[in-house]
């Protein structure tokens, strides 16, 4: 357990690095960080 923990950490801290790819067109680039907290911000 402690290691699945580890990987959920690790996976949070690289979260802006990775470039979300939308099916639409968007205006500018957006992170899945960005994207997450949108998300969690609206619900």
């Amino acid at each position: 357990m402690s290691s699945k923990k580890h990987h959920f950490f690790a996976f949070l801290s690289r979260m802006k690095y990775i470039n979300r790819w939308g099916l639409m067109r968007n205006t500018h680039p957006q992170n899945i960080q960005e994207h997450s907290l949108q998300v969690a911000v609206i619900t």
